[in-house]
């Protein structure tokens, strides 16, 4: 097989940096032993592939899990430490990390969600629970979280996740998508005549 179409096919398959220009011996050793450790040990190049800075989702840890065997659990855990929930009360976790990681302090992001302090508070620390997402929203919208971020808080406190295809929510997702406030999210859903973000009410 010539040099170039052999080094065009390694690379389509394999996108190994070793392999650029030409198909050398050690390149040729270089390949056998990479499809060695895919088919031998797929869960293990799983782990190794995995680049740190990368966010994985859901359903990208499930087709991890699908290769996983039961000896490759420690290394499944120490791979993706960073993706998995830890401790009895995550939703806690997952906003505190997401509130430092922005910057922000908790007073803030009340402020910015037009919630009262203390139930705030109550809320973050999962003392308090509601049934109205709208009220959660609001917490995600004052914290500046992503959209992405806002779908795994909202499955975290065991709310419905925003979903496209519903007017209402079509909105909502498009604040998150443009880091808008809570007031600026209650103009548009007013001007499309969809109901505005529920306030915290005395009852709750």
């Amino acid at each position: 097989m010539p040099d170039k179409l052999y080094s065009v096919l390694c690379i389509q398959r394999f996108d190994l940096p070793i392999i650029r220009k030409s198909a050398s011996f050690f390149e040729f050793h270089a390949v056998i032993l990479y499809c060695f450790y895919c088919v031998f040990l797929p869960g293990k190049a799983e782990y190794s592939m995995k680049d740190p800075q990368e966010a994985i989702s859901t359903d990208g840890l499930q087709k991890i899990l699908l290769k996983t065997k039961p000896d490759d659990i420690p290394a499944y855990y120490e791979a993706h430490k960073d993706d998995l929930i830890r401790g009895d009360r995550p939703f806690m976790d997952y906003m505190n990390a997401r509130i430092k990681e922005k910057g922000l302090s908790k007073q803030q992001v009340f402020l910015a969600a037009d919630l009262p302090e203390k139930y705030g508070y109550k809320l973050l620390e999962e003392e308090k629970h509601t049934q109205k997402r709208d009220i959660y929203l609001r917490l995600f919208y004052g914290a500046r979280l992503t959209l992405q971020e806002a779908q795994r808080a909202l499955r975290l406190a065991g709310q419905e996740q925003l979903y496209a295809r519903i007017r209402r929510d079509c909105a909502l997702i498009i604040g998150f998508n443009n880091s808008l406030s809570v007031d600026k999210v209650n103009e548009i859903l007013q001007q499309y005549e969809l109901e505005t973000l529920s306030p915290c009410g005395s009852s709750e």
